[in-house]
């Protein structure tokens, strides 16, 4: 009977199709792939027909109208996505398992070429399912591609998982496998559990090691995410992560990822663990049917009655840190002893015993030691002579008498006889030593120190009973003291009074320590040197002042014209003479009066420049001032002049106004500063 077509729009049966298709596959995916075109795009596609009534049509007229059908499957696929929210329901669906691979995009699903399909998870991860396994988690630290993940908490209420790079593992359950992709701080991706994960260095060299193909990979606490293919040590959690596939640099590498993590023994079923202390061991308990912690002092303690493989008489030794070893029975006699090689203990039998008496002790043996010590039933020592005295002993035979005192000769200890009552045992050199009896004390008192003596001292100061030192009068200056009892008044200055003894004049002569300052005839100085009565010096008559003089002297001087290159600094002056003039010096203050004798050049402003006794250096013209004065009987008009000092040449400058060219004397005086 005829059949119902199989899409409205293209009005084809299933007999129609059954003309160019023979396998009952095809024919159901073609009937599917027009129900799919019908529900779609019901406008889109034109109706197509197919003449294939008769069993004379060919497959190429099914064909071409197959294409015309794909050109407008093709329209299809630049129309605009209409969602349906359906689903399909069938037996199965087949993939191509001889297409190239397609290109990648995330939800896509295809057979990988090998024995099963992939499926796009995100841009970075392309699952084989059924081979591989993946946690998806969000990053709370930055998580690199290889690097080994742990769980770190979940997202809220969210039921998503945490994780970041593995660190600080105390417990393996914790480690979730290698990432598969770069995830960053805050975002999501995938981490293998199980399954080949490629891409990634795995030569090693980013954790110090060399891996190759087939290294097992572990936990690695030396770095964050890290792997190592050693195994750590306890307690480090044992947790078996991958197997190197490929041992490449990064883009060539990958591993085959299966977590392993071994429990601690606290966690296994049959063990229980509470309050862990140093040195517990496990007990069974059958009662309980567990492994118990128990402290080692509650085991009973046990004896071996039987070692298995040793015969009669065998000694057990530890040959090696894990194995027991049986060393034979030896003969009669023999004796155990350490091998040449200090490895194992060995029977030896005893050599002759012989002895060698000393110069004192002596050694008889009893039994047969001529076999061996072990043989010998006795063993008597002797004496013989004295104990010579590098031995300790006195080298003599001495009988001790009462108040009898050794002493040493050449070769031996001696006793001599006792003395009497108050002797005292004297030298004599080489010889033996003596009793003496004492002779009389006397003593001789100093000027200040005296001594007297308690007992029966006058026999021999081993009687005296007790020695008193005394003092009588003042030490004297020669023996270092003052020669005074005088004692002396704050403020006292002390000098060396007659015949040296120390001495003190507060009315003439005193210091206030409160004030810093000296009194010379007062008790109440009023500045630093308070002087009340006269002052002398005896610098006076200086003509070449030193720092050695102080600042309190006088002398005298001649002063000089100046001059800057060989020009005299005068004005007005045709000659000039100076005369020997007097000046004194108290602190910094400089007074200066002489004579000098000026021939004007002309009538007028005239100057002429002094140099100074002691050297300024002036600033202004105000650090130094001064008059001088003429009077002549015929030489009219008698005059004044200034003095003044001068800052270019640091010397004093005297102007006045001539009235004639005479020579005129003047009479000056003036005082300076020392600047």
């Amino acid at each position: 009977m005829a059949t119902a077509p199989v899409s409205r729009k293209l009005n084809l049966t299933r007999d129609q199709l059954a003309q160019f298709l023979t396998d009952q596959q095809q024919i159901r995916q073609f009937e599917l792939l027009f129900s799919t075109v019908d529900a779609i795009a019901p406008d889109v596609v034109n109706e197509v027909k197919i003449e294939a009534g008769s069993a004379q049509a060919t497959a190429n007229e099914a064909l071409a109208e197959l294409a015309r059908l794909a050109d407008a499957v093709e329209l299809l696929t630049a129309a605009p996505v209409i969602e349906n929210n359906n689903s399909v329901v069938t037996d199965y669906i087949d993939f191509n398992t001889t297409t190239p691979v397609p290109a990648l995009k995330v939800g896509r699903m295809h057979w990988n070429g090998g024995y099963t399909l992939n499926l796009e998870m995100t841009p970075n991860v392309n699952q084989a399912i059924g081979e591989s396994q993946y946690y998806y988690l969000k990053a709370t630290a930055t998580i690199t591609k290889g690097q080994l993940v742990m769980f770190d908490g979940g997202v809220g209420s969210s039921g998503v998982i945490q994780g970041k790079p593995a660190t600080g593992v105390t417990n393996g359950q914790y480690i979730m496998g290698i990432a598969a992709e770069n995830i960053a701080n805050n975002a999501f991706g995938l981490v293998a559990s199980f399954g080949v994960v490629r891409g990634f260095d795995t030569t090693g060299t980013p954790y110090g090691e060399v891996w190759a193909d087939g290294d097992i990979l572990y936990y690695n606490p030396s770095y964050v995410g890290g792997l190592t293919k050693n195994l750590p040590p306890a307690p480090t959690p044992h947790v078996v992560v991958a197997a190197v596939v490929n041992a490449g640099p990064a883009g060539s590498g990958s591993v085959f990822v299966r977590v392993q993590a071994e429990p601690l023994v606290s966690q296994l079923s049959d063990v229980f663990i509470s309050g862990i202390a140093n040195g517990d061991l496990l007990q069974y308990d059958s009662v309980q049917q567990r492994w118990e912690n128990v402290p080692a002092s509650t085991l009973p303690v046990g004896t071996a009655t039987n070692l298995a493989g040793g015969a009669t008489g065998s000694v057990p030794y530890q040959s090696a840190s894990s194995n027991t070893a049986m060393l034979p029975i030896g003969t009669a006699l023999q004796v155990l002893k350490v091998n040449a090689g200090a490895t194992a203990p060995q029977w030896v039998s005893g050599a002759a015993l012989t002895k060698t008496d000393d110069t004192n002790v002596t050694l008889t043996l009893g039994g047969t030691p001529a076999t061996s010590l072990l043989a010998a039933t006795s063993l008597t020592l002797g004496w013989t002579g004295q104990l010579g005295l590098t031995r300790g002993g006195t080298n003599a035979s001495l009988t001790a008498s009462a108040g009898s005192v050794a002493y040493s000769t050449a070769s031996a200890l001696a006793l001599n006889t006792a003395g009497s009552s108050g002797d005292w045992l004297k030298s004599a050199g080489t010889a033996a030593p003596t009793w003496t009896a004492p002779a009389a004390l006397t003593k001789t008192d100093d000027t200040n120190v005296t001594l007297t003596l308690g007992g029966s001292a006058s026999t021999a100061l081993l009687n005296a009973a007790s020695l008193t030192l005394g003092w009588t009068g003042q030490l004297a200056t020669t023996r270092g003291g003052t020669g005074t009892a005088t004692t002396f008044t704050a403020g006292s200055v002390v000098f060396a009074g007659a015949s040296g003894v120390y001495s003190q004049d507060n009315a003439n002569f005193f210091w206030d320590d409160t004030n810093n300052r000296l009194g010379l005839g007062n008790v109440a100085p009023a500045c630093a040197l308070d002087v009340t009565g006269g002052i002398q010096t005896s610098r006076t008559g200086v003509t070449s002042p030193a720092t050695t003089d102080g600042n309190i002297f006088s002398g005298t001087y001649t002063p000089q014209q100046l001059s800057i290159g060989g020009i005299a600094q005068n004005t007005n002056v045709d000659a000039v003479t100076y005369q020997l003039a007097q000046y004194m010096r108290v602190g910094n203050m400089v007074t200066v009066s002489g004579r000098v004798d000026i021939d004007a050049t002309a009538t007028g402003n005239t100057i002429v420049q002094f140099s100074v006794p002691i050297a300024s250096n002036f600033s202004s013209t105000a650090q130094g001032a001064g008059t001088a004065a003429f009077t002549s009987a015929t030489v009219a008009n008698n005059s004044f002049a200034r003095l003044s000092a001068q800052t270019t040449d640091d010397c004093i400058f005297l102007q006045c106004n001539s009235t004639n060219t005479a020579s005129v004397s003047w009479f000056y005086n003036f005082t300076y500063r020392i600047i």
